[in-house]
């Protein structure tokens, strides 16, 4: 047994560089150096300008250097930069009525002094909120006009609250879904992430949000989204890079969530997971029950999640590089040993959807081409749900199969009232 484990061992090993090319390793480690030396500042956006318009958000150093800058649409809620660790930053902001560029008299505009004079550290957060109004006195030392700044400084970081999507966009692509797993920083600077709506907000329909998996993307739920009754129901999607550690997604999605519900103030929304997305989905609601603002989360189905984590994940161990999600996904990881079936809300009817058609591979137990049948099926998950249902599909198969689309509306009609 002990030669056929060290066998086993060699054997993944050995494979790791040809299953990944190892360019996609070089850009993995390029981007998890800089997530290690990097910090975030983040904040609310509260306008109490009636004037509303495109929106110029530029980040200073202790020095008053520019050092990033952004665009921001005037429904924008929230902002967020990733910036170098070890510097003391500031915050200007002001409404670009003429869309010049520059601030004039009377647009009105906000200023954050880091009055506490934090340093951002490594790893670290600052919560920077900036409220707008014509009275805001930005200091003269403040260059506030980015016409003929380096476009380099330009930052596309931009958390999304209800935008509606074209789902036929690149970012919402396969490729991008790769992107979001081998490069999580640099696709969370290039595309941002949000909540998304297909139209625009109705209150007399239901959302459903959608919530993808590792390498997921929005448009593998195409399929859901034509067969779903959009006379009752709105799609919502989660837009996030899927390599980020699954708390961190978790975390995100609560402060959007609240956001939208403060906006909305609906009464009830749907959640439909798939594969690590129905994690991401229960830390959401874990987190949501305990800040007791969750009440309106009235339906959780999970597909094919890897409730016990994912076994392969372990051999990332010996990967040149280690995808930050990878280090949650793996059994007995601290992420995986707090999902409880108690973090669900008794008050949310739970269901069950697993996929069982798997590979032959060698050494790999029963699965669905991807995930473990006994992570899909913890038992006390199983125990938690309404009703379980298995499909003789694959871990992608599942999210296209017309049987898998009719049980969930069957499911979503059971609890509309």
């Amino acid at each position: 047994m002990k030669v056929l484990a060290r066998y086993k061992k060699t054997f993944f090993v050995l494979l790791i560089p040809f299953i990944v090319s190892s360019c996609a390793f070089i850009k993995l480690q390029e981007d998890l150096d800089k997530l290690a030396t990097s910090g975030t500042i983040h904040g609310k956006i509260i306008n109490h300008s009636q004037k509303k318009s495109r929106m110029i958000i530029i980040v200073y150093n202790n020095k008053k250097e520019l050092i990033k800058y952004k665009f921001l649409q005037k429904q924008s809620d929230y902002f967020a930069f990733i910036l170098p660790a070890g510097e003391r930053y500031h915050i200007a902001l002001f409404t670009d009525l003429n869309n010049n560029l520059k601030l004039d008299k009377g647009e009105p505009s906000a200023y954050w002094a880091n009055p506490e004079k934090k340093v951002l550290a490594p790893r670290g957060n600052i919560l920077a909120n900036l409220i707008i109004n014509s009275r805001s006195k930005i200091p003269s030392a403040y260059n506030l006009d980015i016409r003929k700044t380096d476009k380099k400084a330009g930052d596309k970081t931009i958390i999304r609250t209800g935008d509606i999507a074209d789902l036929d966009n690149i970012i919402f692509s396969p490729e991008y879904g790769e992107k979001g797993l081998w490069t999580p920083l640099s696709s969370l600077e290039k595309n941002g992430l949000g909540v998304y709506f297909m139209e625009k907000y109705d209150p007399k329909k239901i959302p459903i949000l959608f919530i993808y998996g590792i390498g997921g993307y929005p448009q593998s739920w195409k399929s859901f989204f034509k067969e779903i009754d959009r006379t009752r129901y709105q799609p919502w999607f989660y837009y996030y890079p899927s390599g980020f550690r699954i708390g961190k997604a978790g975390n995100a999605l609560t402060t959007i969530m609240n956001e939208l519900h403060l906006k909305y103030k609906f009464n009830s929304m749907f959640i439909l997971a798939h594969s690590m997305g129905g994690l991401v989905a229960y830390d959401f609601i874990q987190k949501s029950i305990a800040e007791k603002r969750g009440d309106y989360i009235k339906l959780f189905i999970s597909i094919s999640t890897p409730w016990k984590g994912d076994k392969d994940a372990e051999w990332a161990k010996h990967a040149p590089a280690v995808i930050p999600c990878w280090k949650d996904l793996m059994p007995g990881s601290p992420f995986i040993k707090n999902v409880s079936p108690d973090g669900i809300s008794k008050n949310i009817p739970y269901y069950l959807l697993f996929s069982f058609h798997g590979d032959r591979k060698p050494f790999r137990v029963n699965n669905d081409n991807i995930v473990y049948i006994t992570s899909e099926l913890r038992f006390d998950m199983q125990k938690r749900a309404e009703k379980i249902f298995g499909f003789d599909l694959t871990h992608t198969e599942i999210l296209k199969d017309k049987n898998v689309i009719d049980t969930c509306n069957a499911i979503f009609a059971k609890h509309t009232k």
